[in-house]
């Protein structure tokens, strides 16, 4: 039973943004567009990446406050590049719980899926408009993390996959995704992304 719901998350190529997601993105605005006028946006379907600075729980909803990096789209992938170069901040909403110790600090990460709302904050004493995603799809490129088994060194591939909606919960997996192919949401999974 649980190879079964394992099964989409190693036999998928966590590392590949799903096609689905590429087609509708093809024509995003880019995170200064979003950022300079994100009601303009609202119901686009984007892919962003960047690093974690917080994870929260909220009633409604789980959110990753994430620091925007320009992403590296060589084979899909839409890996954040190491880079101190960003444009902003965005949040990252998720109906379903995150748990924040999977999502630590600075870790690495992809969304993807629709832009739903913008939220004031503040950053120091500026006032913020943070630009609110609804992930839809996610992937966590936990590979930079020491392994324990390796004394300090970054374990390839190390991360959290998890699928829900249509196929049931595993963790585990290939760098860790959430999302259609990891049997979650979207086009291929159990809801249709809104």
């Amino acid at each position: 039973m649980v190879a079964f719901f394992l099964g989409p998350l190693f036999g998928a190529r966590g590392e590949s943004v799903p096609n689905w997601y590429r087609k509708q993105a093809k024509n995003q605005p880019s995170f200064e567009e979003i950022q300079a006028n994100p009601e303009a946006y609202i119901g686009q379907i984007v892919i962003l990446g960047g690093t974690i600075l917080k994870a929260e729980n909220r009633k409604s909803a789980s959110f990753l406050q994430i620091v925007e990096r320009p992403l590296a789209k060589g084979w899909g992938s839409y890996r954040p590049k190491r880079t101190i170069e960003s444009s902003g901040r965005f949040y990252a909403e998720s109906r379903d719980f995150l748990d924040p110790t999977n999502f630590q600090k600075e870790d690495p990460i992809t969304v993807a899926g629709r832009i739903v709302a913008v939220e004031p904050g503040m950053i120091g004493q500026q006032s913020y408009r943070y630009p609110v995603i609804h992930a839809t799809w996610l992937h966590l490129w936990a590979d930079h993390r020491p392994s324990e088994n390796q004394g300090g060194q970054a374990g390839a591939n190390s991360g959290m996959g998890m699928g829900m909606g249509g196929m049931g919960m595993g963790m585990g997996g290939m760098g860790g995704m959430y999302g259609p192919m990891g049997g979650m949401y979207g086009p291929m999974g159990g809801m249709l992304p809104y």
